[in-house]
């Protein structure tokens, strides 16, 4: 077999692995963009919490996060 085809070859299946895990990282995407919707739905609906008041707490909880973070170093 010629170079050329052994190039041809291992560029195809390397763009197979490549198509077939940005297929799987776009399915977890979604779902985890599903579950975050249904969640905030849920919270929405059950204790009348909004979206924005979720963002603010996810916020904060990342301040904290940041300010231990800088206290350990």
């Amino acid at each position: 077999m010629s170079l050329e085809i052994i190039i041809a070859i291992a560029a195809a299946i390397i763009l197979l692995l490549l198509f077939s895990w940005l297929l799987n990282v776009l399915k977890s995407t979604i779902k985890t963009v599903l579950i975050i919707a249904a969640l905030f739905i849920l919270l929405q609906v059950t204790f009348g919490i909004n979206s924005e008041q979720i963002i603010q707490g996810v916020w904060q909880i990342g301040e904290r996060i940041q300010q231990l973070v800088i206290m350990q170093k």
